[in-house]
């Protein structure tokens, strides 16, 4: 009969037991069918705060809670109270972006986006600034310019993606994405083209410009209405030379009147950039 060991004894096999590493413990929750999610997330943002990103198994134990770990982000952004002491909205809101951008989950960065949007029918302020930060990051940059790409080209997404892009000051995100702004803003309408057009006042290079000039006598009223009221303050003398001959037909009088003020600007030393 084979001896059996206690305690201190020798594995009788001579091997030696596997070298236990340092982790986020994750199974006091796992082992739990009413787990307390929302501990997690706090413990994990935590983590992040004290620049211990979570390790690749970690985040593989986190994939199927991915979802509902960010719809507690979205409720702390909805709701400050409830954030954690000394971890307010902002910080809440990037290490949330980090985690997912880190786990690679595309969905949750996708529900988050598109979440916070719905509920307040705007983009949230700390949304916008973390992907500002994060896009100065070298490690998430092209990352996030994918991943919003690929929103861009989703019906259900579009429009908040684009809400976020008209708010974004990073301009190597903007840029990046210029190409599939200027198509929407050119054949989009409603909210979608709206916003592709503040997106493109925002990044206002040469081509940028020519696509909001050509709005100037779009056939619908509130494009036209956007796109002078964007080029308002250009001194560019093709913008002066189109507000002149649309306006002697345009039938709208709060357009006709920003296209008088262009006009006046005849003459006037242009300013490269300015809307």
């Amino acid at each position: 009969m084979a001896k059996q060991a206690f305690g201190g004894d020798d594995d009788s096999s001579g091997q030696q037991p596997p070298q236990q590493t340092k982790k986020l413990v994750l199974d006091k929750f796992a082992s739990k069918p009413d787990m307390n999610i929302r501990d997690l997330f706090w413990e994990i943002i935590a983590n992040y705060a004290m620049k211990k990103p979570l390790t690749k198994e970690e985040l593989k134990a986190l994939t199927h809670e991915r979802i509902a770990l960010i719809r507690i982000a979205l409720s702390v952004l909805k709701n400050p109270q409830s954030a954690y002491f000394g971890l307010g909205r902002n910080t809440t809101a990037l290490y949330s972006l980090m985690l997912m951008l880190d786990g690679e989950w595309e969905d949750a960065f996708t529900e988050m986006i598109v979440g916070s949007y719905e509920e307040e029918g705007k983009p949230d302020t700390t949304l916008v600034a973390a992907i500002n930060k994060i896009g100065e990051n070298e490690k998430y940059r092209e990352q996030i310019k994918e991943i919003l790409r690929k929103m861009m080209r989703n019906h259900d997404k579009i429009q908040a993606v684009l809400a976020y892009l008209s708010k974004t000051s990073n301009k190597d995100i903007l840029l990046a994405l210029k190409k599939e702004i200027m198509i929407i803003a050119k054949s989009d309408i409603e909210k979608n083209q709206y916003y592709a057009m503040l997106t493109l006042a925002k990044i206002m290079d040469e081509e940028s410009k020519n696509v909001l000039i050509s709005l100037i006598n779009h056939w619908d009223v509130e494009t036209r209405r956007t796109a002078v009221d964007l080029l308002k303050n250009d001194k560019d003398p093709r913008v002066i030379s189109l507000a002149k001959r649309q306006v002697t037909i345009e039938n709208d009088p709060q357009i006709k009147k920003v296209l008088e003020k262009i006009i006046k600007n005849e003459g006037k030393q242009p300013t490269p950039g300015a809307v």
